[in-house]
Formats: structure tokens, C-alpha cells, sequence
């Protein structure tokens, strides 16, 4: 089994190895991906430890979401879900508050939960970043409504983590 961490400012506890859900549905890469592979490789991800598992709609135009809550059906209650908003399934960003509830609603039904664990901004520009953003809130009200545990956000380069240290109240940054 995988030894447990505790994520972020959290109290959840997920493995130090986490699942990418990237190549779930992506066809054309990973020498090819069928449900049902995605599905085992899901499965057995969970034999050997891993609670930790982490997409995002723009991942196989969303496919992968899906086939993620396919194979996550009676075992939400011993996973950790991430993903994310702000990139848009068919390309282009939208980091509004309007597309942010947007994206989460969408990815609550294709992962057939009432809830995700974290929800993070997606590599988003500097300026949403900044705890100023109509984000911040909207994402708040989504925690206060139940819809998210926690959130924050997924970002490339250390100047980032700072402004988002600085400036909001993320408890994750990825």
C-alpha cells in the first residue's frame, strides 16, 4: 500500500502517488486507450493504494472525467477527486465566475458525484490569480454550497504560487 500524505491545507489524506487522468480517453496517444483499459487501470490503481486521482474537462474533450466516474461507481467514499476549470474542452480559456460554474456542474455529472474534493483554476492567467479575481468568491460559495471540498489552484512557475499564496486563501496549489 501507498503511504498517505495530507494534501495542502487540508485534512485530507491521499497517497504519495497519485493518478493522472490525462491519457484516459485519449485514443490517439498511449498507443491507444479503450473504456475498458481506462476502467482497469483505474481499478488497479486502487488495489495497490492510490486514493489520489486528478483530471480536468479539457482532458480527451472530457472523456476522461467520464470514464473516471464510470470506474470510481461505489468507490467515491475511498477516493480524493481533483479537477479543475478555466480550460475548455474544445480548446480556448474561460476563467469568468459564469464559466466557472459552468465547468463545475459539468464536471460533477460526468464524474457522477455531488462533490469533488478540490477544485483548481487551471494554469490560468496572472491576473486571476490574484485573490481579487471574480473566481475567489465563486469558489468559495461553491464550498460553503457543499459542491467543493476545497480548492485552489494548478499553476506552471514558483512566481505564481507566490501571488497565490500572497493574495487568496487557496488550500491547494498543484
Amino acid at each position: 500500500m501507498l503511504p498517505l500524505r495530507r494534501l495542502g491545507q487540508t485534512e485530507l489524506l491521499v497517497s504519495e502517488v497519485g493518478f493522472g487522468a490525462w491519457q484516459l480517453g485519449n485514443g490517439d496517444q498511449w498507443g491507444g486507450m479503450t473504456d475498458a483499459l481506462a476502467h482497469k487501470l483505474v481499478h488497479q490503481a486502487i488495489d495497490l493504494g492510490c486514493n489520489l486521482f486528478d483530471t480536468a474537462p479539457n482532458y480527451a474533450l472530457s472523456h476522461s472525467e467520464r470514464l473516471l466516474g464510470e470506474a470510481l461507481q461505489g468507490k467515491r467514499d475511498k477516493v480524493v477527486i481533483v479537477s479543475k476549470f478555466g480550460h475548455q474542452p474544445g480548446g480556448g480559456l474561460d476563467f469568468s465566475a459564469d464559466g466557472f460554474w459552468r465547468s463545475l456542474h459539468g464536471s460533477l455529472a460526468r464524474l457522477k458525484t455531488d462533490y469533488l474534493d478540490v477544485f483548481l483554476a487551471h494554469s490560468p492567467p496572472m491576473d486571476v490569480l490574484n485573490g481579487q479575481h471574480e473566481i475567489w468568491p465563486a469558489l468559495r460559495e461553491a464550498q460553503q454550497q457543499g459542491k467543493i471540498r476545497h480548492y485552489g489552484a494548478s499553476v506552471d512557475y514558483a512566481h505564481e504560487v507566490r501571488e497565490t499564496l500572497q493574495t487568496t486563501d487557496a488550500q491547494v496549489l498543484e
